[in-house]
């Protein structure tokens, strides 16, 4: 009775860990959107947002949601309230602002 314990306890690892393999694989996960809740953020403020990215290179397309600098696909973006993810993306930026909210640069990791 143990030993197909053992097997079963072997069996379900397995299929456990495929699992977890094939969704980190897969692109349903891939890009993901936060803002702050508690904040109104709306179409046009995120337009407005995205024109004052392109002066510091970062681009966005409309059809994928996903960020772009420098050529490259944005993994991770980071700007005060808004956090914006790709599990696709090979790069991290982080948007610098100074005490009045303008934008003072980028760091790219």
């Amino acid at each position: 009775m143990s030993k197909k314990k053992g097997i079963v306890s072997i069996i379900a690892f397995v299929v456990i860990v495929c699992g977890i393999f094939f969704l980190s694989k897969s692109n349903l996960f891939d890009a993901t959107v936060a803002a702050d809740p508690s904040n109104s953020f709306t179409e046009e403020d995120f337009q407005a947002q995205l024109r004052s990215y392109t002066d510091y290179g970062l681009t966005y397309d409309e059809e994928t949601f996903s960020f772009y600098y420098d050529g490259q696909l944005v993994k991770k973006l980071v700007d005060d309230d808004y956090f914006h993810t790709n599990g696709n993306g090979t790069i991290q930026v982080s948007i610098l602002r100074d005490r009045n909210g303008d934008i003072t640069g980028i760091d790219v990791k």
